[in-house]
């Protein structure tokens, strides 16, 4: 909801009919707070933007999962640039071959090739782990969250403390987990 422009009016009058009409006051101006059933302001929590989030919710498992993926990646580029490395090799063997000079220019391309090939894959790696560490992360951190809410959902019952029935974000994997837990722990109440 946006504020009430209260830039044409005494803040400390503003202050008090907004305190008086139930509304909140912050430094932009007046918002309408939504009441509960017992008449307490509804509170509402906003997810913080995506740079503030904590992404790490369980560093061993995710940073785990994270360099299996970087190793993979790093085994798979290896195997295509020793592959490359070959195939250029071989350029230079059929020219040699053929009794071409040292000084010919096919010389020169197969040269210019295996450079642009090396400075170009050795971009898209960078990249492309940049991009797989990314992805992995935010993957881990949507298989993570449901993972580490059911540690503390069972941490919170084997302490006997008030546990309230368990939830998930709504993006995370597993929601399928979170009603059968709560039904069988309802059963087991009854």
């Amino acid at each position: 909801m946006k504020p009430y422009n209260t830039a044409a009016v005494p803040k400390q009058s503003v202050r008090i009919l907004c305190s008086f009409a139930g509304w909140q006051w912050n430094r932009l101006g007046c918002y309408n707070l939504a009441m509960n059933a017992n008449n307490t302001p509804k509170t509402e929590t906003k997810r913080p933007p995506f740079y503030r989030r904590r992404y790490l919710i369980m560093p061993a498992f995710q940073l785990r999962l994270i360099f299996w993926n970087m190793g993979i990646i790093l085994g798979i580029f290896a195997i295509v640039l020793v592959v490359i490395a070959r195939s250029m090799g071989e350029m230079v063997d059929m020219g040699n071959e053929a009794g071409l000079p040292a000084s010919h220019p096919y010389f020169q391309f197969a040269h210019d090739l295996a450079r642009n090939f090396y400075i170009y894959f050795s971009g898209a790696f960078v990249v492309g782990i940049v991009l797989a560490c990314t992805v992995t992360l935010l993957v881990s951190h949507r298989l993570a969250g449901p993972i580490f809410r059911l540690r503390k959902y069972f941490d919170g019952l084997s302490t006997g403390g008030p546990v309230s029935e368990l939830r998930f974000r709504k993006n995370d994997f597993l929601q399928d987990f979170a009603p059968v837990v709560n039904a069988t722990l309802k059963r087991v109440k009854d």
